[in-house]
């Protein structure tokens, strides 16, 4: 990861590798880790359940899925939707060694189509895959500059620009909207637009 042109933060092998994760567990003292996720999902899953059911006009849940496992991620899919009433899913990109278009996760977009036709009028649930239509690609402000903020403006529009924060992870503002607030070549008007 680059930021301002240095380098920031580099991606170890050990996110992907299970021979680099098998030595580092050797090194640490950890005899096992997991093969899939799903004891972690679902317990992310309920407490993000709980938050959005302590605070529902504050707090709506994304969840998440042991995407290790196509299997056991339409399950749980299934569950954060019908059983702990999530809005949606956020996953990563990538999986191990898997794209997100790598056959072995077929099952989940298959669940995902018939889902997606019944989501409006049963589940009232919308489901997003991008880049799906460029036209309904939507991105976030949190680029940390206001060069690439204004490239960004000038190559998608304004209005397929909305606020980012990044917010609980160290990389986002600490103002959410503060590059926004400080670019002196957007109208007031444009603002409100991001902000």
């Amino acid at each position: 990861m680059i930021i301002d042109g240095k380098n920031f933060r580099e991606i170890q092998c050990n996110c992907w590798s299970a021979d680099e994760r098998v030595r580092e567990c050797d090194n640490t003292g950890v005899d096992v880790q997991p093969q899939h996720t799903l004891d972690l999902a679902r317990y992310l899953n309920d407490h993000i359940a709980q938050v959005c059911a302590e605070d529902p006009k504050r707090f709506v849940g994304l969840g998440t899925l042991p995407m290790q496992s196509p299997e056991l991620a339409v399950q749980e899919l299934k569950r954060c939707v019908n059983e702990l009433g999530l809005v949606g899913i956020q996953i990563g990109s990538h999986i191990n060694e898997w794209n997100l278009d790598s056959p072995e996760l077929d099952p989940i977009w298959e669940i995902k189509y018939n889902f997606r036709e019944q989501a409006c009028d049963q589940l009232k649930v919308p489901v997003f895959v991008h880049p799906e239509y460029m036209d309904r690609i939507y991105v976030d402000s949190l680029v940390h500059d206001e060069d690439t903020l204004q490239f960004l403006i000038k190559k998608i529009g304004i209005d397929k620009v909305m606020l980012g924060s990044d917010y609980p992870f160290p990389l986002g503002e600490s103002h959410p909207g503060k590059l926004i607030e400080g670019c002196d070549w957007l109208s007031d008007e444009d603002k409100e637009k991001l902000l």
